[in-house]
């Protein structure tokens, strides 16, 4: 499960507000990936979210998993206020290629 940011400008439009880390122009979207066993995807989920606040992501964890569901995430805490899914979270850390677990899941 991620988020992510993509650009929405014309090749000619200017960027609003500077550019760099700014939010304008820009479309969010969240993702989830079903694994099955250890190397098999099942299905895929993509969505249009407000912002990757908790209140965008959290509907959107809740509507594309089931109680119980152990989430492979990356450091974002909003992703840690869903219900019934903090037991056995995942993270990647998006700057290098380490990985830590609080259940004992191994990458």
């Amino acid at each position: 499960m991620d988020e992510s940011a993509i650009p929405f400008r014309r090749k000619e439009d200017h960027l609003k507000r500077g550019g760099g880390s700014s939010t304008a122009n820009q479309i969010w979207i969240a993702g989830a990936v079903e694994r099955r066993g250890r190397f098999a995807v099942g299905r895929i989920r993509l969505a249009r979210i407000a912002d990757r606040s908790s209140a965008s992501l959290i509907p959107f964890v809740l509507a594309n998993t089931e109680p119980g569901s152990h989430l492979r995430t990356d450091e974002n805490s909003a992703y840690r206020a869903a219900p019934d899914r903090r037991g056995g979270q995942f993270f990647i850390s998006p700057d290098t290629s380490s990985t830590s677990s609080d259940s004992g899941l191994t990458a």
